[in-house]
């Protein structure tokens, strides 16, 4: 039967965790007879049902959408009921063939079966294969599918399916069949067809013990070429959750299909993964190193679904952070195997911060395992799937790493072809760390991000560290204690009270505290250190991610004002020293703090002081260390991205110290560098800037770029993301362009997400750039609501803001949420912080 969630007099219209109950039906197997034609499909399914042991109830298949056309039981007609969501059936045996014949248009909505790029393809998570056939649409029903996909030949000529090719043929009239054999129980949401006439890339994958895999990845002819960095990734996803977790793929086959457009992103669907072409196919002449390591990161996290979501599925969708969570985890793991792992660790670090910091200090902060929500499709945010792949991480951190490997084998031994929770990863690491788990399901009820206040105090050769945080989480957090010429000590321990003391013996004096090194827990440390001592931990701290933290806190305070830059700048030339054989990690090193992070760690910001900060600082630092960013810009940035990351940030330093030559030097990279990471570096880096060639850059990127809807997204980017002052002005009139339309989402979101990403055009104190961002919302929510509201969000993050600008981003709220007709997403996005804006 359908999950079904009891909606009390106090939580109207919410689906909450605790109602969850088993299933009354279970569905062992599952033959699909899938025929499509020009504007619909039928489908023939045959579903052999069971009954749950102490289950009286009737038989309850979801179905949206469908056109009944047959219904037997066992091979005879069967009464039954059908409403809009769904049919019951009452059967007397425990056990049934239950035969069923629906048809439906093959619709535009992208749930279901439908068309979209050329392509017949399928959505199904969360809940779109009840717009396929009636069937119990759960995460916690598992199935063995047989597909048959019959379509018109000329048309179709390539079907595909889950799991293994199990025939193919020829019909009368000009159509063809497949079928497909997928053993393995999964989830419905992990069901997946695609019908048409790509091309294919293939490859083979030979497993540890000996079985060769037939890889694809399937697109339009013309971007095969841009679908080999894909096949490298998920070849190399293979090897390594084969070493690293044991985990081998299990059947004959897998595919990838690129669907252009298609909304949902990416879905792991069992053997048949479909992505949205601009999240699977790239090239280094045409997308840059950030994109080429998210199609990485993305083709691996779908691939360790494959036991992580499909045989370990999850029992109800509030539990969508055990198959996400872990997910991102190992995609995160993977990813740092292949490049630099601290760069990565505190890149991770990074986009935490911006995206899901952010989310708690919101109206909508809410556990990584929600207890409630109006619509499952709300449960797919930084939260679950960010925060959660840092509670896997904490949960690695005190078991240990072996505890957690063991773990997580007998956690996929003992829940394989079932529906999991999080508690049970939770229990089944615990019986390899005894002792140290029983608490840690907090981690997953806990809302907000935990504060931790920190001091160290001496007692002769004793240290006292004083933990102290907000809440009552088992947090792990590193230690080290250094003295002034090396280090002195260094433990992890665990945060498990209120208030807790941790002792280190023989360590005398003067000490520095590093503090939650490699970022060990997901939380704000608040801890007393001068200038000087983040200083000298900027200096000699041999954890890459502590060290980082403490240049960018000690950089931060510059920028506002409160340390000198001369301590940043000696900092940087150190690190950059250091790492010259990590130019990735040097990179981070050299980076100042984004000024949306120097905002978010104030009680009320002033955007246009710490633009004005930040653009100081750059510039001093750019001219103290002139010739060191000439050398970086003059290395060749075919070495590697690490290489290419410091090329760029070398141009934005020399550019911002106003070198003579810096405008010329960043024109001649636009023009000829043959990787887009440093064309759009270089056009980024003079888009800030008044160098004079800066027109020549942005006219040569449109001309060349202009035929390209991905990259001229891009140069519209640029302009919107420029720190001149005149931007406020000028991204308005770049909604006049003859290449921009509102209908356009991606073009949109390049224009008003790169202005909201701007502090000083955004946060302008005439408070223009609001007005401008609420007036696109307005017009886009007639088009697009779901990316009206997107848009909308930063306008609710006035609560950090320094009074006067804060007003009027209230004020603009109020507009929104005054305005009659806009749409529920819209509503739902303003709604929760309006009325303290109309107060």
């Amino acid at each position: 039967m359908a999950l079904r969630f009891k909606r009390t007099k106090e939580s109207a219209g919410l689906l909450r965790r605790d109602d969850y109950r088993p299933p009354e039906w279970i569905v062992p197997d599952s033959a699909l007879d899938i025929e499509i034609f020009a504007d619909c499909f039928r489908v023939r399914a045959t579903l052999d049902v069971a009954r749950a042991e102490g289950s009286s109830a009737p038989l309850r298949l979801d179905g949206e959408g469908l056109r009944l056309l047959g219904l037997k039981i066992d091979g005879r007609p069967a009464a039954h009921k059908l409403d809009k969501t769904g049919l019951t059936v009452r059967i007397a045996a425990d056990r049934a063939r239950v035969e069923t014949i629906v048809e439906a248009p093959l619709g535009s909505e992208q749930l279901g079966l439908f068309a979209q790029g050329g392509l017949v393809c399928t959505q199904c998570e969360p809940q779109g294969f009840r717009r396929i056939t009636f069937f119990p649409d759960r995460p916690d029903v598992l199935s063995r599918f047989r597909t048959r996909i019959t379509a018109d030949a000329a048309r179709f000529p390539i079907l595909l399916g889950n799991g293994n090719a199990d025939g193919a043929g020829a019909l009368d009239g000009g159509r063809h069949w497949t079928a497909w054999d997928d053993s393995v129980p999964k989830p419905c949401y992990a069901f997946s067809v695609v019908a048409g006439d790509p091309a294919a890339r293939r490859d083979r994958f030979v497993t540890r013990d000996g079985r060769n895999v037939e890889l694809a990845i399937f697109s339009e002819a013309a971007e095969v070429p841009r679908s080999a960095h894909a096949m490298a990734a998920l070849k190399a996803a293979m090897a390594w959750d084969e070493v690293n977790y044991g985990r081998v793929y299990d059947l004959d086959r897998y595919a990838i299909v690129a669907v252009p457009g298609y909304r949902f992103g990416a879905v792991e669907a069992k053997a048949l993964n479909i992505f949205d072409s601009a999240l699977l196919l790239g090239h280094p002449a045409t997308s840059t190193d950030g994109e080429l390591e998210a199609i990485t990161a993305l083709v691996g996290h779908e691939y360790f679904h494959n036991w992580s979501g499909n045989r370990v599925t999850i029992r109800d969708w509030f539990e969508l952070a055990l198959k996400e969570g872990l997910a991102v985890f190992r995609d995160q793991e993977f990813c740092a195997a292949l490049g630099s792992p601290a760069a990565k660790r505190i890149q991770d670090v990074k986009a935490l911060r911006a995206a899901q910091f952010v989310q708690d200090e919101g109206p909508g902060a809410h556990p990584v395992r929600p207890e409630q929500c109006e619509t499952i499709a709300d449960l797919y945010d930084a939260t679950v799937y960010i925060k959660g792949a840092e509670v896997v991480r904490m949960l690695r951190t005190i078991a240990g790493p072996q505890a957690f490997g063991a773990g997580l084998d007998t956690f996929f031994a003992r829940h394989d072809g079932t529906g999991a929770t999080c508690d049970a990863l939770i229990a089944a690491v615990a019986e390899h760390s005894p002792d140290r788990l029983e608490t840690f399901d907090r981690w997953y009820a806990n809302t907000g991000t935990p504060r931790i206040t920190a001091s160290l105090r001496q007692d002769g050769a004793r240290a006292i560290l004083t933990l102290v945080q907000d809440g009552s989480l088992p947090i792990p957090i590193g230690c080290a204690l250094f003295g002034p010429d090396r280090k002195r000590a260094e433990k992890l321990v665990l945060l498990e009270a209120k208030r807790q003391d941790f002792v280190f013996e023989d360590v005398p004096g003067p000490l520095l505290l590093s503090i939650n090194r490699t970022f060990s827990a997901p939380v704000q440390i608040e801890c007393e250190r001068t200038d000087t001592a983040l200083h000298a931990l900027a200096l000699i701290d041999d954890d890459p991610v502590a060290r980082w933290q403490a240049l960018q806190d000690l950089a931060a305070r510059a920028i506002l004002g409160e340390a000198h830059t001369a301590a940043v700048i000696d900092a940087i030339a150190r690190a950059l020293d250091d790492h010259a054989q990590d130019p990735a990690l040097a990179a981070e090193f050299a980076a100042l703090p984004a000024q949306s992070r120097i905002a978010d760690g104030l009680e009320a910001a002033d955007p246009g002081a710490i633009l004005r900060g930040w653009r100081a600082v750059q510039a001093d630092i750019g001219r103290a260390l002139a010739p060191r960013w000439r050398t970086f810009h003059a290395a060749d940035g075919a070495t590697g991205a690490g290489v290419r990351a410091l090329r760029v940030l070398a141009l934005q330093y020399l550019l911002a110290a106003d070198v003579p030559d810096a405008g010329a030097l960043a024109l001649t990279d636009v023009e000829g560098s043959a990787t887009l990471t440093e064309r759009y570096g270089a056009l980024r880096a003079l888009a800030d800037s008044d160098a004079a060639e800066r027109p020549a850059a942005l006219d040569l990127f449109y001309r060349r770029h202009r035929a390209d809807p991905a990259l001229l997204d891009k140069w519209f980017c640029a302009q919107a993301l420029s720190l001149r002052p005149d931007t406020v002005s000028a991204a308005p009139r770049l909604l006049t362009h003859p290449d921009f339309s509102l209908a356009a989402p991606n073009r949109l979101g390049a224009i008003v997400g790169g202005f909201t990403a701007n502090s000083g055009a955004f946060h302008h104190p005439s408070g223009r750039g609001y007005k401008f961002v609420t007036d696109v919302v307005l017009a886009s929510d007639r088009i697009a609501p779901a990316g009206a509201a997107r848009l909308a969000r930063p306008l609710a993050r006035w609560h950090r803001i320094e009074p006067v600008r804060a007003a009027l981003m209230r004020a603009e709220v109020a507009r929104i949420a005054g305005t009659a007709g806009i749409s529920p997403e819209l509503r739902k996005a303003v709604g929760a912080v309006q009325p303290s804006c109309i107060s």
